[in-house]
């Protein structure tokens, strides 16, 4: 039986696949997602957000900003597990193919698209 929730929150697989020498090297993390409602993802998806000055203000980056609430399996350079908050966020947000791999997934989880074994 489907439950109508307010706050929908799930986790979901991530494959970032990371540049290198000619080939990509594919990364597997895991992130929490909050199901944004569909008129809120209308705003932020139609929404004037080009050349506001933002270093993440794409329509991507403001989805993911309100969407992606955690993560399991992303680590600083030191190997230490990288914790979520807002600034880790924004620097992840910050490179293309992280965010890229990132708000492909959240759309294929909300559109009910499966995600690859990656």
């Amino acid at each position: 039986m489907f439950v109508l929730k307010d706050d929908h929150t799930y986790t979901w697989p991530v494959t970032i696949p990371v540049p290198g020498e000619g080939r990509h090297e594919r990364h597997r993390i895991t992130c929490k997602f909050r199901a944004l409602p569909q008129d809120r993802l209308d705003e932020l998806v139609g929404g004037p957000l080009a050349g506001t000055g933002d270093r993440a203000g794409s329509p991507d980056a403001a989805v993911l900003r309100e969407a992606l609430i955690g993560w399991d399996g992303v680590q600083d350079e030191d190997g230490n597990p990288l914790g979520f908050d807002d600034e880790s966020r924004d620097r992840l947000l910050g490179i293309p193919f992280v965010r890229t791999a990132m708000v492909r997934a959240y759309f294929a989880s909300v559109n009910g698209i499966e995600q690859d074994a990656g």
